[in-house]
């Protein structure tokens, strides 16, 4: 920059030699430095503008979704939804027995479930079923491995519980042969293992591409209330995938 005003007064010397000695009348070698320092100093000043107006847009927008990311973070730690095992009990449906597992939302916003997978198992082995952990880590890895739509017909509100109709692992056999299945469940000579895998969103999260995840693993035996949670397996977690 400091070397254009020299040059650009020695050109227009040797292109116009004619208009030479008014140049040089109208801009002397004194003035001309100091209209060189000028334009310098004028070049300084909008460089640095510039740069300092980059930088405050930039720490504008920084701070902007700071405080963004504040304030949802602020609201999700009292706002959220919160699937759990509600009951589950049996339904006779083209003569076969199956199982209506229902989840109610014990959160306080409203949960908009994704998707979800079970695996219903009846044997004589219990409380827990050996290799449970294994099935519903399968479960796990396919539910994260899916493409997941929020469908509003599935929107549960906060208190509400929706069911799942679920077959067992021995669906094919005969009606009778499901009655038998199911009364030995109450006379507590089986149980019914379930072990089941639910993504689902609400708005207290904070970024498009996070859900969450239930595990929901437990057996039944004597009837369908009571119980025994599979041990480390019942869990709910956030997943960024």
């Amino acid at each position: 920059m400091t070397g254009l005003v020299p040059e650009a007064f020695e050109i227009s010397n040797r292109l116009f030699p004619r208009f030479r000695k008014w140049l040089n009348d109208k801009f002397p070698e004194k003035s001309r430095r100091r209209f060189e320092v000028y334009i310098v100093a004028l070049a300084v000043f909008v460089a640095g503008f510039l740069a300092w107006r980059d930088e405050r847009n930039a720490k504008s927008d920084i701070e902007s979704r700071y405080n963004d990311l504040v304030s949802k973070s602020q609201t999700s730690t009292s706002l959220g939804s919160r699937l759990v095992l509600y009951e589950i009990e049996p339904v006779v449906e083209d003569n076969a027995y199956i199982y209506r597992v229902k989840v109610i939302n014990n959160g306080n916003i409203a949960a908009y479930i994704l998707n979800r997978e079970a695996v219903l198992i009846v044997s004589e082995q219990g409380p827990f079923l050996n290799g449970s952990t294994p099935i519903i880590k399968g479960i796990e890895e396919r539910i994260l491995q899916g493409k997941y739509q929020i469908d509003t017909d599935i929107e549960l509100q906060p208190n509400r519980y929706q069911s799942f109709e679920f077959k067992s692992s021995s669906s094919g056999a005969t009606l009778v042969e499901n009655k038998a299945e199911y009364e030995a469940i109450v006379n507590r000579s089986k149980y019914l293992h379930l072990m089941m895998v639910m993504s689902y969103k609400d708005d207290a999260l904070l970024f498009p591409n996070q859900r969450r995840i239930v595990k929901i693993c437990a057996s039944f035996i004597g009837g369908f209330s009571n119980r025994y949670a599979c041990p480390g397996q019942n869990r709910s977690y956030l997943s960024n995938e």
